[in-house]
């Protein structure tokens, strides 16, 4: 792997390679090190790489992993007092070469420029270290000047290099420029990246508005601020498969639901969870556990209720009560269990601390994901804090699922769970129990995040809209009165705080960005584009969804749009219609979406029917998003409030 440290000269080199080039790859770092002759893995160990890059798709991994181990040999005394002929300088130089080299594959796989090299490998009169350092050389050129010169960054720069050979026409989006190897790197992190996102898209007219190219690395981008295109991406089988962030691939999630390939494996999953948690009839059948959850929450929140020494109320951070309750809700279904409200609960606290770091993990930007070269460095903590999630995650779940086996052996039926319907599987369509640690796990923490965001974004602007609160109230004391609490039956009779929680999603997406991507898995044409296979495709459903082409006012918060007087209660949001669609569409939409409408029009219903909000003088609310594994308020809401109608 080590370039052309001993100069020899042609027909020595020929000889050399016709005695080495043959080496197995595993077998020729063994005789390297045993026999300390740097000749052994010079030239026919770099070709050899190039070959099998190129042409057996090998990929970057094995290659870091020869160059690892033999820059660790070479730093032994051993490699000091045999490689004689090692000069300092060109060893360097080779080392710099390799690794440049390797972002270089990254780019040139599928280039003309590829195959020169290959084709170069095989000619006696090239020395191996020049073959590699013109490639580099030749690459970096391209990334210079494609990053400045061609529009959508250095990964589609170099994706229309290969689609145009030789002078072939190739209609590709349009995107802003980006930086050598970085390409748009700034503009896909950060708490304001949907709205960042969303200006470029603007600005660019209605071609990038409707798809816009980013690169980021090695990652080439589509992504769509448009309900028409929108749809042909989400809705389109080229597009059924999500892109495997290492954060994903760590934790598991590769064999759940979310990120699994589509096939036979992924249809039996989501037919599982479908029918046994996210149909209507089972959802109809848990509405006595919501209601229970819900009332265990509102009884918490009055029992925390407070007033000063001059009797002015205090205000609460609702996030807290939020929160547990949406971990209750999902681990009643999933696990049969709840928890009790506050911080004494030391397995809620620890069930808690692992989602957010899930959510850390999984939202946050990972480098590794757009240049693969440095998932190998070591001191970057990123696969050590999955190692670390992934061992919190088996050691609770695995007792949840013994525990579980011994119920069913004793025939104690009393609590019954998603688990024990796992358990329950037979024959071929069992499932081992790391794969039911990973679809667990996945329920869980998909499943208790986006209900508590969207109410607390709710309420926010419910407080700071007195006229709508007072509405809310007049048709909550119409409907149910004040003599029973509400009921999942009296939703359907609550038209305008069904609109409040529309206008609420239109505002506030909890996922802007669909949450996860899509990949396609073979060229494509998107709305007249070419699209190569393996590009990353993503929704801004944010910029949709204050686009003033889609939605007059979208920055008013006005739920009289979802109104029948208006024209707009005929909106789904379910993902039949891409204006509004923030549990996704197509064949990869949220499984548990009606569910989870369902439970937050029970808690928003509840909560306002039970309570008069107000500020908290303390602390303003302020509409300010943050945007992690969801888009929630940057500072928690803190409000008063005042019993209206107690728990009966």
């Amino acid at each position: 792997m080590i370039a052309r440290w001993t100069f020899h000269d042609g027909d020595r080199m020929a000889d050399h390679r016709a005695a080495h080039l043959n080496l197995p790859l595993v077998d020729r770092l063994p005789i390297f090190i045993s026999k300390g002759d740097v000749r052994l893995y010079d030239d026919g160990a770099c070709i050899n790489h190039l070959h099998l890059t190129f042409h057996k798709a090998v990929g970057v991994t094995s290659i870091v992993k020869r160059v690892q181990e033999t820059l660790s040999y070479l730093a032994t005394p051993k490699a000091y007092s045999t490689l004689v002929q090692v000069n300092v300088i060109t060893l360097l130089s080779a080392a710099f070469i390799i690794f440049t080299s390797i972002i270089a594959q990254e780019f040139l796989r599928d280039t003309a420029l590829a195959q020169f090299i290959v084709q170069a490998s095989t000619w006696t009169s090239f020395r191996t270290s020049s073959i590699i350092l013109v490639a580099t050389l030749s690459m970096m050129v391209i990334m210079i000047v494609g990053s400045w010169f061609d529009k959508g960054g250095p990964a589609w720069s170099v994706a229309r290099l290969s689609m145009r050979w030789p002078f072939k026409a190739i209609h590709t989006p349009n995107g802003p420029r980006g930086w050598p190897i970085l390409g748009t790197w700034w503009l896909m992190q950060g708490s304001n990246m949907h709205r960042d996102l969303a200006k470029h898209a603007w600005g660019g007219g209605d071609s990038t508005r409707k798809l816009m190219a980013l690169s980021v690395g090695v990652t080439r981008i589509v992504l769509s601020s448009d309900p028409k295109v929108a749809k042909q991406i989400l809705q389109s089988q080229v597009f059924g498969d999500r892109p495997l962030k290492q954060a994903a691939s760590d934790l598991g999630f590769a064999r759940a639901i979310g990120f699994a390939v589509q096939g036979p494996y992924w249809r039996h999953l989501r037919k599982i969870a479908v029918m046994h948690m996210f149909s209507h009839k089972q959802i109809v059948s848990n509405y006595e556990s919501l209601q229970r959850e819900t009332s265990r929450m509102i009884s918490a929140i009055a029992c925390d209720l407070s007033t000063d020494e001059v009797g002015t109320r205090v205000g609460l951070c609702l996030r807290p009560y939020l929160q547990r309750a949406a971990v209750n809700n999902i681990t009643t279904t999933v696990f049969g269990r709840h928890y009790s409200f506050g911080s004494s609960c030391r397995e809620a606290t620890a069930l808690e601390g692992m989602i957010r770091e899930g959510f850390e993990l999984l939202g946050g930007f990972n480098s590794a994901d757009h240049l693969p070269l440095l998932r190998h460095l070591p001191f970057l903590p990123f696969a050590s804090r999955c190692r670390n999630l992934t061992r919190q995650v088996r050691t609770f779940v695995q007792p949840i699922l013994d525990e579980h086996r011994r119920r069913c052996r004793q025939g104690d039926s009393s609590v019954s769970s998603f688990v024990d319907v796992l358990l329950s599987l037979q024959g071929d369509q069992k499932l081992l129990d790391d794969d039911m640690i990973s679809v667990l796990w996945e329920m869980v923490f998909r499943g208790t995040d986006t209900v508590a965001v969207l109410i607390e974004w709710a309420l926010a602007e419910v407080i700071l809209n007195p006229k709508i609160q007072a509405q809310i109230h007049k048709e909550l004391d119409t409907v149910v009165g004040q003599t029973r609490l509400v009921q999942q039956k009296d939703i359907d009779q609550l038209p305008y705080l069904q609109a409040v929680l529309k206008e609420t999603l239109r505002s506030h997406p909890p996922g802007p960005l669909l949450s996860w991507a899509r990949i396609a898995n073979e060229d494509t044409q998107v709305a007249g584009y070419h699209v190569p296979q393996g590009t990353t495709a993503m929704v801004n459903m944010w910029a949709i969804t204050h686009d003033p082409t889609v939605w007059p006012n979208p920055n008013t918060f006005d739920p009289s749009r979802f109104m029948k007087n208006e024209g707009g209660d005929d909106i789904d949001v379910l993902g039949t219609d891409l204006r509004l669609a923030p549990f996704g569409s197509g064949r990869r939409v949220c499984p548990g979406r009606a569910l989870g409408l369902a439970t937050a029009q029970l808690w928003l219903a509840r909560l306002l029917h039970q309570f008069s909000w107000s500020q908290d003088p303390d602390h303003p609310i302020q509409l300010t998003d943050n945007l992690k594994m969801s888009c929630e308020m940057a500072l928690p809401l803190h409000a008063c409030a005042m019993v209206r109608i107690p728990e009966l």
